[in-house]
């Protein structure tokens, strides 16, 4: 890893800061008003929808009032009691009488619902067209637009679906009105129905006016599988509440959908508006102008910061750090450093000069140190050796025939970490170390090093015996006896992988700095194989050890198995010490 500079380092921090402090203040505020464009946004939505709501109720009125002149006229009503025949020639002799009323749909009935006129008309080819034959069944009692309510006979108005060119009910805005004398008096002799489809060119009209996207849909044939819940939840809704539900399309387009209901209150068609989402787009726009006004601000800021720091302090810290590498590089420790200003940088050269003359007193106390070094040295090694490895750094070994190594490796060791902080860690290792090294004391062998959670001691050097493999071997039962009296107190098993061999090591001092008692040689790189080729919970041991062993400990054959470096090797599997014969008493200083 490249090594960066106070510079380099001050300015990722403010780049970092900045980012930071401009992504906090971007998502805040985008959260912020992008919930405020939302409502806006919602409530804009709601504002059309009712907008449409409202034109249909304003065509429906239209209706209501046209039908208002001709069901109190003397004409209509005298043509309903029979008494002016000629009253269809009159009024309705020109295809072009309900063009002129912008209707599709014209139709007179007397008060047992008897149909004495109707007539359809196509607005957009202009063109009378026949009725569907089901229609009566629509108009005649005990139909509800022909059955009295509260009352009052007929004089409804609303939505409503009849049958057209065929037997499929169409979505008609309507308005029934009994029909009357011009005086208004007396009970209504029959009923007069207007209506238009909402369909074609009333849908077009109503777009032009609103200036909106709108389509319906027959909730019996035309509703989309898509489209299902939106209509269930609709539904669910009570029919006095105008329900709207909202839905994000895409990025462009926000679709609301709503129910119309007929006269009766049922729910008929799903109307949906296709919005576009200027709202949106705007405050997207908006916080697009924000962020870059943040970014401006930042790097502005940054600059300034960056600025002042360089004069302030950077530029006098690396003249300070230029003069102390001097004295450093010269070893002039009576030399001081320029002191600048009256602030902690200065405070820090004054301490600097303060600390160079201590130095330069300690200089003395540590010659006279390293006399005393030298001399405890030659206290811990033979003054011969001491003194080759101070003057010439050699390596000092010695070899030996007749070694039996034991590699150990603790499994599952590392996976306590999760259940212990490092200074219990640490503890643990240390408790199972100081009862093997205790164990190591009683055998007389002679413990090697330890390295993470591996453990490693040899038998037979630096003073040669003739039971080095005995001994190894009671070592490593001992081994796995004081592991398993340890796995009670942890929450994870622990395992010993146990590796032996027996052959010829060279042992020695080596080194110049933190001498140990070392050995190596193939012996040992086999050893330390047999614990990496192993299994937890067993000792492997080599051909050569078990020939050792054989006649008073129990061995199984495990087979041959390739080793790097030596090939294919045949191993074994050491069981524990036979009980007939004679027998090691081991130290078992563990409590059972």
């Amino acid at each position: 890893m490249v090594a960066m500079n106070l510079r380099q380092k001050t300015l990722l921090t403010i780049a970092l800061c900045l980012c930071g402090l401009i992504a906090v203040l971007s998502g805040s505020l985008s959260l912020i008003m992008l919930r405020s464009f939302d409502e806006l946004e919602r409530e804009e939505a709601e504002r059309d929808v009712e907008r449409v709501h409202q034109a249909i109720a304003a065509d429906i009125d239209q209706l209501r009032r046209l039908s208002i002149d001709w069901g109190a006229w003397d004409d209509t009503h005298s043509y309903v009691l029979g008494n002016n025949p000629s009253y269809v020639a009159d009024n309705f002799g020109s295809a072009t009488t309900l063009a002129d009323l912008d209707l599709d749909l014209f139709v007179i009935s007397d008060r047992q619902g008897k149909i004495h006129f109707s007539q359809g008309f196509d607005r957009v080819t202009k063109r009378e067209i026949t009725l569907s034959p089901t229609l009566t069944s629509y108009l005649q009692p005990p139909a509800p637009l022909t059955t009295p309510s509260s009352g009052k006979l007929y004089n409804r108005h609303g939505l409503l679906r009849l049958p057209w060119q065929t037997a499929t009910p169409t979505a008609m805005l309507m308005a029934a009105q009994g029909i009357i004398a011009n005086d208004h008096q007396g009970p209504p002799q029959g009923q007069l129905i207007m209506a238009r489809r909402l369909q074609g060119a009333q849908v077009a009209e109503l777009e032009e006016r609103t200036q909106l996207e709108i389509e319906f849909y027959d909730l019996a044939t035309e509703v989309p599988k898509d489209l299902a819940s939106v209509v269930a939840d609709l539904e669910a809704a009570a029919p006095d509440v105008p329900a709207l539900i909202i839905k994000v399309q895409d990025r462009q387009t926000l679709m609301a959908y709503s129910l119309l209901r007929d006269f009766t209150g049922e729910p008929i068609l799903l109307m949906a508006l296709a919005l576009p989402r200027l709202i949106y787009q705007e405050g997207q726009r908006a916080l697009g102008y924000l962020a870059m006004l943040l970014v401006a601000v930042g790097l502005g800021f940054g600059a300034v910061t960056l600025c002042l720091l360089e004069k302030m302090v950077l530029a006098r810290l690396a003249r300070l750090i230029g003069e102390v590498r001097q004295i450093g590089h010269g070893e002039a420790f009576n030399q001081r450093v320029t002191i600048q200003g009256k602030d902690e940088l200065s405070d820090l050269a004054i301490t600097m000069n303060q600390m160079l003359g201590r130095l330069a007193g300690a200089m003395t106390d540590l010659a006279d140190e390293q006399a005393k070094a030298e001399r405890l040295l030659t206290n811990i090694l033979p003054a011969q050796i001491a003194t080759q490895l101070k003057e010439n750094g050699q390596v000092i070994a010695e070899n030996f025939e007749a070694v039996t190594i034991l590699f150990a490796d603790l499994v599952n060791f590392t996976q306590l970490a999760s259940h212990y902080s490092a200074v219990e860690l640490v503890k643990l290792l240390n408790e199972i170390f100081s009862q093997f090294d205790h164990q190591v004391e009683a055998l007389g062998l002679e413990k090697i090093k330890t390295i993470g959670d591996a453990y490693m001691v040899a038998a037979g050097l630096p003073v040669p015996r003739e039971d080095h493999a005995a001994a190894i071997a009671d070592m490593a039962l001992a081994m796995q006896t004081i592991i398993a009296n340890f796995n009670p107190l942890t929450p994870k098993p622990l395992q010993l992988r146990i590796g032996i061999n027996t052959g010829v090591a060279v042992a020695g001092v080596i080194g110049t700095k933190k001498f140990i008692y070392d050995l190596w040689g193939d012996a040992v790189n086999i050893a330390a194989r047999m614990e990496s080729h192993g299994e937890p919970g067993k000792i492997q041991v080599t051909q050569a050890t078990y020939e050792h062993l054989k006649e008073n400990y129990h061995l199984e054959e495990r087979g041959v198995i390739d080793i790097k470096g030596k090939g294919p090797t045949l191993t074994y599997w050491l069981l524990g010490r036979k009980l007939s014969g004679e027998r090691r008493e081991i130290d078992s200083f563990f409590t059972p």
